[in-house]
């Protein structure tokens, strides 16, 4: 909700000034996330591929908003590509740093996610460029950034993964967000990967 509604104030200062045009083509861009948030069971089990592309539909509806001032840095290992995660699993990580970070700094930031597989496992580490604040350290165990989209992907994960999982949070000196998820590698079958790839085309187009 709160991700639509900073959306829809954002096409609606886009018309006040006359950028038709952008707003037309965020909408768009807002319709495809929605479309697929929809159509798309959360308790589904995608690619990580196919994640990332439905991740790109969001930072693009975020790349109107913020312009140049954010930047995106993603590095997915090979072999992870094929990984199978919760769909929109990231969504709500990257809108944390969104809201709490990059929104907050003048002069934006970089969101960055890295994906390799360790011991048959994935490691997924997600993190930004911080807010220009200087942290003092004695916050970080009183560190409480775990808002209603951040609760709900703990809750996800233990439902799915019972206790094989971690998902830790921590706050960097530079006042930067990194959160990191381990669970078990379970991959994609080739024979099965290119009806996602479809779905996905389809939904870019």
């Amino acid at each position: 909700p709160h991700f639509l509604y900073n959306t829809l104030n954002s096409v609606n200062s886009l018309i006040e000034s006359r950028e038709h045009k952008i707003a037309q083509k965020m909408t768009i861009q807002l319709s495809k996330f929605l479309r697929f948030s929809l159509e798309n069971n959360p308790d589904s089990m995608i690619n990580l591929t196919e994640e990332i592309s439905t991740l790109n539909l969001f930072m693009d509806i975020e790349k109107v908003r913020f312009g140049e001032r954010l930047t995106f840095d993603f590095i997915i290992e090979k072999q992870a590509e094929k990984a199978k995660i919760p769909s929109l699993l990231l969504q709500p990580i990257v809108e944390n740093s969104m809201k709490h970070v990059i929104a907050k700094n003048e002069d934006g930031g970089t969101i960055k996610i890295r994906a390799k597989i360790v011991e048959n496992r994935l490691i997924l580490e997600l993190s930004d460029t911080g807010s220009g604040e200087i942290v003092d350290k004695r916050l970080f165990d009183k560190f409480q950034c775990k808002g209603v989209g951040l609760r709900n992907t703990n809750e996800r994960l233990k439902v799915i993964y019972l206790n094989d999982y971690t998902f830790n949070m921590q706050i960097l000196p530079s006042g930067a967000l990194k959160s990191t998820i381990n669970i078990p590698y379970d991959y994609e079958k080739m024979d099965t990967t290119k009806p996602q790839e479809d779905k996905i085309q389809e939904l870019l187009i």
